[in-house]
């Protein structure tokens, strides 16, 4: 029996939004950058390693912390 090896598609998520793959090619740290752009939050954010759902895996995006008032 011959193994048949899938790849899984990607997909970022923030805040409960799922957001596209911008490039396939990028690693997660700079798709992390991308959506910097366009959520601001996520400046200084970090990726969370990958969970399969389904044929995807799913990264989690979270905004970054800036310290506690005080």
């Amino acid at each position: 029996m011959a193994a048949v090896i899938q790849s899984l598609a990607r997909k970022f998520r923030f805040q409960g939004i799922d957001l596209p793959d911008p490039e396939p090619t990028m690693e997660p740290s700079e798709v992390l950058a991308h959506y910097t752009q366009q959520y601001p939050r996520l400046a200084g954010g970090k990726v969370v390693d990958p969970v399969t759902e389904g044929d995807e895996l799913v990264y989690e995006l979270r905004e970054g912390s800036f310290g506690a008032k005080g």
